[in-house]
């Protein structure tokens, strides 16, 4: 079918054909990108809580009294005695942090009341998971994405 020259613009079947292959790519592209948000969310989670944590470290030594950071019901409070400090929200319902009532004080030399392991998973997705590690030692660690403190891949969230 021939046009004049003066006509210009698309026809209908190469507007079809292109919005065709842009329903393609979009239904290739939409798994991926939502596993992507999935595991940024979870990544985000898991900085929080050890930025939180080494903030709790950070204000036993400024302060130089003994500060706890204690897990209950997806909420992480900072307190020192009976006052708040700071307090982060789990606001994702498919994350969970394990286990759910942990609790660790920093004393005022910067040293913690125990070894502690916390896992951070979204789904129960051990692959995509974080295990942040307190040492005695004060020392907060946020290990690589599905690895484990020995080196090896997560088993599952919480083991």
């Amino acid at each position: 079918m021939s046009r004049p020259k003066e006509m210009a613009g698309f026809t209908l079947i190469e507007l079809m054909i292109v919005v065709a292959l842009l329903v393609i790519f979009v239904s290739i592209a939409l798994p991926s990108f939502s596993y992507l948000i999935k595991t940024n969310r979870t990544q985000s989670a898991a900085s929080e809580l050890a930025s939180l944590l080494q903030y709790a470290r950070a204000e036993a030594v400024t302060r130089n009294v003994d500060i706890t950071a204690a897990a209950s019901r997806g909420a992480w409070t900072v307190s020192q005695g009976n006052t708040v400090l700071r307090q982060l929200d789990s606001q994702q319902s498919t994350l969970s942090i394990l286990p759910a009532t942990a609790s660790v004080t920093f004393y005022p030399n910067g040293t913690a009341s125990a070894n502690t392991n916390i896992y951070i998973c979204n789904d129960g997705d051990a692959a995509t998971g974080y295990q942040l590690t307190v040492s005695v030692a004060g020392q907060v660690r946020l290990w690589p994405r599905g690895t484990s403190d020995a080196g090896e891949a997560l088993g599952s969230c919480g083991s």
